[in-house]
């Protein structure tokens, strides 16, 4: 008989038999990695091209060029635009950030073919009227206003700043002097340099593919002529050498806390795998150290992570939380606390397979259906991966122990290296 007051024992894979995307050739040479399987008669559709803060040539350029893409063709007004897309209760979004940029639709399988001419007709007649650039001029410069009224946007900013460097695009405050001297002519010049497709775009699909749908790609996209592009110079991180950066803030009652560093290291080092982990334990779950020992102990705080972003040309560690003002030393002193025991304490085995079951959950769910999959995998192929890349994340996973965990601290974690933000 079974004992119902033992809990059953939890049994996570370590590998997965993964479903591979498919890959069709367009005529113009470029691929779609797609995932079928999904059991409703949706789509989702993504474009990704090289061309965000990284790759422009003027400030601010990326964003207002991805902003304003949908809001006038040669043909069509932003409004029609607009129509056609609502009246089919279709979605398509535009996006910008630091290395990439994207055009995404979701719709009903049967309207795909209606809704294609509309992405064609942006990505190669986009015209960027003056009165919508004027009109998202306005809205950017009322969001900077009130943005800079916020501690943990001015923390964050000023964060950004220090690790990238304050002449790196990437590390660039935004200014009411950039928005305001981006041109119709800047934008023109980034889009046809940059957002329009090239060898290198990168297309997923994945929802309900019937035979017509990869046809109708083909006869709408895989016409678009390719462009060709110059090589952009590598730029890398300028960290600044001053490492404390306090911004008082008259009259505030919190204050928002960045704590981190670059990190000379990307996706494809198995160093980056373990690390992963080593970020889970400290920071990266709701019941990480910093959280049980800064919320929950102290009550410093509502919430406190840690996390590791990761680029083509580099990644940062970063604790960040908003504490109340008296607090904000003691926080700082308490963060340095966890991350000095990560580096001399090995982990119990009791939490180090709560962290693991965890981090081995959060994987897995990150790729549970056709349409989750492909959103990874958007994520991994303009970084040279494939699906593989998440067997070798559980495997990493599996493999670990506490002595790799204490290295691994030692070895990336400096506390003497790291920027501290305090804004408030």
């Amino acid at each position: 008989m079974t004992n119902r007051t033992l809990a059953p024992k939890i049994a996570m894979p370590s590998h997965l038999d993964l479903v591979h995307s498919q890959i069709y050739t367009l005529q113009n040479g470029l691929k779609v990695h797609y995932f079928t399987g999904c059991s409703e008669p949706v789509l989702n559709l993504s474009i990704y091209n090289k061309a965000g803060k990284y790759y422009q040539n003027k400030d601010m350029v990326a964003f207002f060029t991805m902003s304003l893409l949908k809001k006038g063709t040669n043909n069509f007004s932003a409004s029609e635009i607009e129509e056609k897309i609502d009246f089919l209760g279709a979605s398509l979004y535009t996006d910008s950030n630091m290395f990439k940029n994207s055009v995404s639709l979701s719709c009903l399988t049967d309207n795909l073919e209606t809704l294609l001419p509309v992405i064609v007709e942006i990505l190669t007649e986009s015209n960027f009227p003056e009165e919508e650039l004027a009109l998202e001029k306005n809205k950017q410069l009322q969001k900077l206003k009130v943005n800079k009224k916020k501690n943990e946007y001015l923390a964050s900013v000023l964060f950004s700043e220090a690790v990238f460097g304050k002449n790196h695009p990437c590390g660039k405050l935004v200014t009411e002097e950039q928005i305001r001297d981006v041109s119709r002519e800047d934008i023109l010049l980034h889009y046809n340099n940059r957002v329009k497709l090239d060898s290198e775009s990168i297309i997923v699909l994945s929802g309900e593919i019937n035979a017509d749908t990869l046809e109708q790609i083909d006869q709408n996209i895989g016409k678009m002529e390719l462009q060709g592009k110059e090589d952009f110079p590598f730029r890398t991180f300028e960290p600044e050498r001053e490492r404390e950066i306090v911004f008082p803030v008259d009259k505030s009652v919190q204050a928002s806390l960045r704590i981190g560093m670059p990190l000379d290291i990307d996706y494809n080092h198995q160093d980056y795998l373990d690390l992963e982990i080593v970020n889970r334990i400290l920071g990266g779950y709701f019941g990480s150290r910093l959280m049980k020992n800064i919320r929950e102990e102290k009550g410093y705080t509502y919430g406190i992570y840690s996390f590791i972003s990761n680029f083509e040309i580099g990644s940062y560690f970063c604790v960040a939380t908003d504490v109340g003002l008296a607090y904000k030393e003691n926080t700082v002193s308490e963060i340095y606390k966890e991350i000095f025991r990560l580096k001399t304490e090995p982990i119990s085995i009791e939490e180090l397979e709560m962290v693991k079951n965890y981090h081995k959950g959060r994987i897995m769910k990150s790729i549970d259906g056709s349409m989750r999959m492909a959103n990874v995998l958007s994520l991994l192929l303009p970084l040279g991966l494939d699906e593989e890349y998440i067997n070798k994340r559980l495997e990493a996973v599996e493999n670990i122990t506490p002595e790799r965990i204490v290295y691994l601290a030692n070895k990336y974690l400096d506390i003497d290296k790291m920027y501290k933000v305090i804004v408030g």
